[in-house]
């Protein structure tokens, strides 16, 4: 985890669930976790999780919702 001093800004914290492609690009298991009301204790925890999470490479939101999905969750 990063260290930020006075002077610095730190980076803006991750909203996975604040679409950011199309709807029609959607990863099924994004769309079946944003929508079913029976994931919401997982979209809570994911909620949690992420906003502690730095994006090195700037795409981490917009993968996660569509293409990447099972990577950025570690599934092989």
């Amino acid at each position: 985890m990063a260290m930020y001093g006075q002077d610095t800004t730190a980076p803006p914290k991750l909203d996975l669930f604040a679409p950011v492609v199309p709807e029609g690009r959607w990863h099924l298991s994004f769309k079946i976790l944003t929508e079913t009301r029976g994931h919401s204790s997982t979209r809570e925890i994911i909620g949690e999780m992420m906003p502690q999470l730095e994006d090195a490479d700037g795409n981490f939101v917009e993968q996660f919702q569509s293409t990447g999905f099972d990577a950025r969750l570690g599934d092989p």
